[in-house]
């Protein structure tokens, strides 16, 4: 049911053998080893590793109570039971050790279980939330989980959880269930899931920027086949540090032949110009941006940006603890940043793309206003969540604005 490695060439699956036992499987390299039962549980659903050696496995046993299955050293622990759960479906680890799990207790609400070296904490229900599928811990203060309450109407749900202490789930409009996340960063991460109605399902996935949901995309269906399917759902994701793209991964049932197949799609945000300075990690104070093309990817800011006349900026999956100022640009493009001020642009003699969906350039949060003024060459606005007003003043060119 799920697999994870600990950095090294040594993995581990998790599920269910075919006595309904759970079971285990290690892996090393291109070697799959033999399944071991693990005594006390009935189904594993997760596996993360949080160091070499160092993995956690999550599921449920037979009387209906979350369980957590310690792998240390090439070995399996006994199942421990996690008091106050009815099952844990997801887990992720924040530092060797130390791993968050999420998954339903009894009286259907989502739960948040801290485990510290093998050892199941105390059950933390979270506000406005029936079950928790899935969860990211992008650094060790901060970790996201996804899942869906079932009150009308369902809704798949985003939830925060801050030095271990979850806060409300936040509903996503659009969404059905929400099933999988991956981060990058702490201020980007992708969440997969479906929406459904009564005559079909469709995949979809929602961008998380600073743990606000933004809106729900659907896959294209061309990802799927020539013949798009009835029902599609995506499952699984995950999101390569070094990279803007991440790779999601579900099921089609494709009624005309009463088939179920697996599905993969690519999540990407393509760049509009190459990088001359590209910049990642934690970076404080006033970033210039004097000439050239500066790229910001998977970065936190803890300043604001300063384009001067000619240069271009690329922002994507960053976080901007400040304003952009953009005076005279070349060309400017925001996917999936999290802005705590404001946005200006004027005088852009480039194109400039403040979060374009359509064009798979995922929108943007902006605490401030957006302005943009007298650009040149063409604005697309889109997907973004602006806090301030948002003043375009037109030009001969064509502006697009949403």
């Amino acid at each position: 049911d799920a697999v994870a490695c600990d950095g090294t060439t040594a993995c581990w699956a998790v599920g269910q053998d075919s006595l309904s036992q759970a079971v285990v499987v290690p892996i090393d390299g291109p070697t799959v080893g033999a399944a071991e039962v693990v005594p006390g549980a009935e189904f594993l659903t997760g596996v993360a590793c949080g160091g070499v050696g160092l993995c956690e496995a999550v599921g449920y046993n037979s009387t209906g109570q979350g369980v957590v299955v310690a792998l240390t050293g090439g070995a399996a622990g006994p199942a421990q039971v996690a008091q106050g759960t009815f099952d844990l479906d997801g887990v992720a680890c924040v530092t060797p050790g130390i791993c968050e799990a999420v998954g339903s207790n009894p009286a259907n609400q989502g739960v948040v279980v801290a485990i510290t070296h093998g050892i199941p904490g105390i059950a933390r229900a979270v506000a406005g939330s029936e079950f928790l599928d899935g969860v990211a811990c992008p650094d060790a203060e901060t970790c996201r989980a996804v899942g869906f309450t079932t009150t009308k109407p369902q809704r798949g749900l985003v939830v925060s959880i801050v030095a271990g202490n979850p806060r409300p789930a936040s509903p996503v409009a659009g969404t059905s269930t929400l099933g999988g996340v991956a981060c990058r960063s702490r201020a980007d991460c992708d969440a997969v899931g479906a929406s459904s109605s009564a005559a079909s399902s469709v995949g979809l996935v929602v961008p998380i920027t600073g743990g606000i949901p933004l809106a729900a995309r659907q896959i294209p269906p061309s990802v799927t086949m020539p013949q798009p399917p009835l029902d599609t759902s995506l499952q699984g994701v995950t999101c390569p540090a070094t990279t803007v793209s991440c790779e999601a991964v579900g099921t089609s049932d494709h009624h005309s032949d009463s088939s179920l197949r697996g599905v993969a799609v690519a999540i990407t945000t393509p760049g509009v110009f190459v990088c001359t300075t590209t910049i990642t990690g934690s970076h404080t104070g006033t970033l210039t941006v004097a000439s050239g093309a500066t790229c910001l990817i998977g970065a936190l800011l803890n300043g604001s940006i300063d384009v001067r006349p000619g240069a271009a900026l690329h922002v994507t999956s960053s976080t901007i603890l400040g304003s952009i100022v953009a005076d005279a640009p070349s060309s400017i493009q925001l996917c999936r940043a999290h802005v705590q001020s404001s946005v200006s642009v004027s005088g852009a003699t480039g194109s400039v793309i403040i979060g374009d969906p359509l064009d798979q350039c995922t929108g943007n949060y902006i605490g401030g206003s957006l302005t943009l003024d007298n650009n040149a060459h063409g604005v697309k606005v889109g997907g973004n969540q602006v806090n301030g007003n948002i003043p375009v003043v037109p030009v001969h060119s064509p502006q697009r604005a949403g």
